[in-house]
Formats: C-alpha cells, sequence, structure tokens
C-alpha cells in the first residue's frame, strides 16, 4: 500500500521529536508514538493519534485526511514546534 501523504507538507522548528518536514501520516504516527508518555496523555496528542489512524484506515476520504493534518498542526503548534507548510 502506498503512502498516504498530506495535502501539504507540515514544517516543524527545531527539537528533538519530529522532523523537520512531516510528508505523510505513516510518518507523522510514527513520531507521535514517540512521544512521552506524559505527552501523549495531554488532550492535544491523543486525539490527533486517532485522526491519523482514521485517516490511515480510510485513504480515500480526503476529509479525515484533511482533519488530521490539521489537528497535527494544531498540536505542534500549542507546542512551539510548527514551522512553515507547503504543498506536497
Amino acid at each position: 500500500m502506498p503512502e498516504l501523504h498530506f495535502t501539504q507538507r507540515i514544517g516543524t522548528r527545531p527539537q528533538a521529536v519530529f522532523p523537520a518536514v512531516i510528508a505523510t501520516v505513516e510518518q507523522a504516527i510514527e513520531h507521535v508514538q514517540e512521544l512521552p508518555p506524559v505527552m501523549l496523555g495531554l488532550d492535544r496528542w491523543k486525539p490527533v493519534s486517532l485522526a491519523l489512524w482514521d485517516a490511515l484506515d480510510f485513504p480515500d476520504d480526503t476529509r479525515r485526511l484533511t482533519i488530521a493534518g490539521q489537528m497535527l498542526a494544531a498540536a505542534l503548534a500549542a507546542e512551539g514546534w510548527l514551522g512553515e507548510t507547503s504543498p506536497s
């Protein structure tokens, strides 16, 4: 199965958890799962994880993909980690 790409690449600011650019749902899931357990318990990260898996489970549903990308960007922004986005 091919990777599921976000409609826009999500850039991040320098930090140890996420790469400089997140282009796929699979990449985002991998890095969200590496967050410390205390962070995964925060209200912003658990819904992001669920939305990412939901987008992966229904790859033809662009609405789910858009929502997952928006939630990821919002959580990154809340941490101060959101950088610039660019078209995929």
